[in-house]
Order: C-alpha cells, then structure tokens, then sequence
C-alpha cells in the first residue's frame, strides 16, 4: 500500500477525508444511526488459527477458525 507524504497528496487525503465526512453527516440527517463505534478496535489483521502439538503424537497440528 502506498503511503501518502507529499504535500499533494496529504491535500488530497484530507479532501476525501472531508467528503466522507460530508456524507456521514447526510446519511445521519436523513435518519440514519451509528450503533456502535469502538475507539480501541483490534488491527485489521485476522488470526487465522493457531498450532499446538498433540500430546500423544509428536506431529503438529493447526487449528483454522474464521
């Protein structure tokens, strides 16, 4: 992903920052909600599974959980 540092481009994410803005506040006009917003959300990245080793066998095994 790229990473925006110059002055153009710091100008042009805050002009899609606004926008978003702009229609969250529409969306809220026109009646809708925002239930629930959480400030301490976990990073994007999902846990996969985790490996464990059996306790019988000397083979690991994974787990994969949505």
């Amino acid at each position: 992903m790229k990473t925006l540092s110059g002055p153009s481009e710091l100008i042009e994410k805050e002009r899609i920052r606004l926008q978003i803005n702009a229609q969250v506040e529409e969306f809220l006009r026109r009646g809708g909600a925002i239930e629930v917003v959480t400030l301490n959300a976990k990073p994007a990245v999902a846990d996969v599974g985790i490996v464990w080793e059996d306790e019988d066998e000397d083979e690991e095994l994974t787990s994969f959980s949505d």
